[in-house]
């Protein structure tokens, strides 16, 4: 566990793009490629996943197991794909790729090097995952709830703490918030409860509060906002400019608001669905992660689920069934890999906490 303990102290004080997990290969030890965005925007993101790779590593040691990484930024950038086809050449697994149309194209690359090294990538949720296995024969796993998740656990959790307030779908036009605020809008119809309005509006912006104005004269009393944590920041301060004490919610983007600026400056409640592994993890992960003073977060489960299944596939490339810390996980016919079920969660007085609900 040495090493693992030497790797997680450098993290504790090394930026992540000049941490060097592997600077050589162990003899015989399998390389699994780490592909991950490393800027600002997803910093804590990549940190946390990385911590969780190291623990999986770690655990591979007392198993006799060996596993070295290679960690390259990939920047989310297909341009980059040829040189990251390169870069993890000798790569067995490569885990991480939070990018769909990246670990696509890099799934490609690798196969016409003659690489068969699997793909996993996580939280994408695209549609288009199940063409690519089946048609183009990539080895592509997506760790990730269905597409329509989001949208449902939206309907599920929030709504029902609106009440009958005619609400608003507010998104920022990108594809992650168009996608979630058309989602939301078909199911909420199906179920009756449809907006009384959908509104895009340019993200990052000043203020918002033209936008707000035209919702208070179309008799809006709710809102959720399907967009980056910026725009929820500066639209919450805005209703609270102008007194509109509306409820507000929004998606699993929830989990950046921490890191947004004039996050603090939020005075009403906020609420979200996000991902949760908390009721599945294993008793010995969990006492190793309080030794270790290592946070539990989803992203820390997700790279240390990953790397599991990564380590066993290159053992057993046809396996469909895996051994982890949450239990053992199938992968399903649609090539993904279910393991984060949705929670409400809220932010208020600056921290994110859980809603229980019975």
């Amino acid at each position: 566990m040495n090493r693992l303990l030497k790797s997680l102290t450098a993290l504790a004080f090394l930026p992540t793009a000049l941490l060097p997990l592997s600077s050589s290969i162990a003899w015989g030890a399998d390389l699994i490629g780490l592909s991950l965005p490393m800027n600002k925007r997803y910093e804590t993101v990549t940190k946390r996943f990385e911590l969780g790779a190291l623990m999986a590593q770690g655990k591979a040691d007392t198993e006799e197991t060996d596993i070295d990484f290679k960690l390259v930024d990939d920047n989310c950038d297909v341009a980059s794909v040829q040189e990251l086809a390169q870069q993890f050449s000798d790569a067995k697994a490569i885990v991480g790729l939070p990018c769909f149309k990246l670990a696509a194209e890099l799934a490609r690359a690798l196969k016409g090097a003659n690489n068969p090294a699997s793909i996993l990538t996580f939280r994408t949720r695209n549609p288009a995952l199940q063409r690519l296995r089946e048609v183009e024969k990539l080895p592509i796993i997506e760790f990730s709830n269905t597409p329509d998740a989001e949208a449902k656990a939206v309907i599920d959790f929030i709504l029902p703490r609106f009440g009958t307030k005619p609400y608003a779908i507010l998104d920022d036009g990108s594809v992650y918030g168009r996608g979630l605020a058309d989602a939301i809008r078909l199911i909420a119809e199906e179920t009756g409860r449809k907006p009384i309005t959908n509104a895009n509006f340019r993200p990052l912006q000043t203020n918002q509060r033209a936008l707000l104005r035209r919702l208070k004269r179309s008799g809006v009393e709710a809102v959720i906002i399907a967009a980056d944590p910026e725009d929820v920041v500066t639209i919450a301060n805005d209703m609270d400019a102008l007194k509109l004490d509306w409820p507000i919610a929004t998606g699993e983007q929830i989990a950046l608001l921490p890191f947004a600026s004039d996050a603090q400056k939020i005075i009403r409640p906020i609420l979200a669905i996000a991902p949760t592994m908390r009721k599945v993890l294993d008793q010995d992960f969990l006492t190793e992660a309080a030794n270790l003073e290592v946070p539990t977060d989803p992203e820390v489960v997700l790279g240390h689920v990953m790397v599991e299944v990564a380590s066993q596939l290159i053992k057993t490339p046809n396996s469909r069934t895996f051994e982890t810390i949450v239990g053992k996980i199938n992968l399903r016919d649609d090539s993904r890999i279910i393991l984060e079920p949705f929670e409400l969660v809220k932010w208020s007085n600056s921290q994110l906490s859980i809603v229980e609900s019975n």
